[in-house]
């Protein structure tokens, strides 16, 4: 889990993130809501919003019933309009908007 550090702490941003939760945080593995439940019960917050970029993690979302943002600029074989989604984002600037409160 260090190296999922790198990214926000690169940003400056890593002092914005009380936990990150992934896919080997728990003995289950991606397709599985128990890792969104976690994230959320270490947060002491209901609710969570997903940020992905792929079929697994659309399906991921629907079987969790949560808000899920994809970006839509790589990594995925189905058409953003085929998966399951709440927003899009393509760029940093357009995910800030939409999550930060």
């Amino acid at each position: 889990m260090v190296h999922c550090w790198t990214i926000p702490a690169y940003l400056n941003l890593a002092n914005h993130f009380y936990t990150i939760v992934g896919g080997d945080s728990l003995p289950a593995r991606n397709l599985n809501p128990k890792l969104l439940k976690k994230a959320s019960d270490l947060l002491k917050v209901g609710f969570a919003t997903y940020l992905g970029d792929n079929e697994d993690d659309a399906e991921t979302v629907e079987l969790a019933n949560v808000p899920f943002v994809l970006f839509t600029l790589w990594h995925r074989k189905t058409p953003v309009g085929e998966l399951h989604h709440n927003a899009t984002f393509k760029d940093l600037p357009d995910i800030i908007e939409m999550v930060i409160i």
